[in-house]
């Protein structure tokens, strides 16, 4: 009988350094594509359309000592400082449904965002670049949302990996008060423009389809949701009340599993900033 624990208890041993293994030739891969995609995001200027019109007017050296003392005296306008966005070519060039790349700083989260077909189940065991992977992708799905993120509530998925990568980081970050409040801005990147959000929710939800079971074009429905959100008393839950949105505001939703065995899901949400500007 021994003999037979013993030849067990071998067994076990084995089955448990194969594990290791190939969960640290699995992170290897990880690293590996992760240190690929960080080399993808590249800046690119955006260029003014407008081109200065030459002047008519005559030379510092042609006018007289008075226009140039009151020139002086004017200080130049400044001109608008265009905010540079990614080069979206290279990211194209390896998969056709990068459609934008999210950051928030002082996370993880710093991904390229892929447009689904139809529900987008193929990303949520795919990277961009079409391999096998774990983690997946973040992702939109194409059923409910457009890539150009001009709908009133658009919703990226992503999976909550125990190594923080993905939108692993979310629920640590958001759940404490201190770093929700720290952590309040997000930046989207589009093919020709830089998007900034600002946080206002994170809470624990139920797992709902929340694009199919609310019509947010509805402003009862788009309202009705949204206070459903503030009025939620949980662990874990943190709101900017001044960054609530209104009627007719883009919102970006984030949203991942919670592992701790409730079926339910953690959502960060956040409004695009020019909507909070213009109100």
């Amino acid at each position: 009988m021994k003999k037979v624990y013993v030849l067990l208890g071998c067994l076990f041993l084995i089955l448990a350094v194969l594990c290791a293994y190939f969960l640290m030739k699995e992170d290897e891969v990880y690293d590996d594509w992760e240190d690929k995609l960080s080399s993808l995001k590249v800046p690119q200027s955006i260029e003014s359309q407008e081109e200065v019109p030459e002047s008519d007017e005559p030379t510092p050296e042609e006018s007289s000592s008075e226009s140039i003392d009151e020139t002086i005296s004017q200080p130049p306008e400044s001109e608008p400082v265009m905010e540079p966005t990614l080069d979206f070519t290279p990211l194209w060039e390896i998969n056709r449904d990068v459609c934008a790349w999210i950051e928030i700083e002082g996370t993880k989260v710093d991904y390229p965002v892929l447009m689904g077909k139809g529900e987008g189940n193929e990303y949520l065991d795919t990277a961009y670049d079409g391999s096998s992977q774990k983690a997946g992708s973040l992702f939109v799905q194409e059923s409910y949302n457009s890539s150009d993120f001009n709908d009133p509530v658009t919703v990226i998925y992503g999976h909550a990996m125990s190594s923080g990568a993905m939108f692993g980081q979310l629920r640590t970050t958001y759940s404490d008060p201190e770093s929700f409040g720290t952590h309040g801005d997000i930046k989207l990147y589009l093919p020709h423009e830089v998007r900034h959000y600002r946080v206002f929710a994170a809470v624990p939800f139920e797992k709902l389809h929340i694009l199919h079971n609310y019509d947010f074009s509805n402003n009862y429905w788009y309202r009705s949701f949204f206070k459903r959100i503030k009025s939620i008393r949980a662990i874990g839950a943190n709101f900017n009340h001044d960054a609530f949105p209104e009627a007719g505001d883009r919102v970006l939703i984030l949203s991942t599993c919670i592992n701790d065995g409730t079926n339910r899901r953690y959502l960060v949400m956040a409004s695009y900033l020019n909507d909070l500007d213009d109100n």
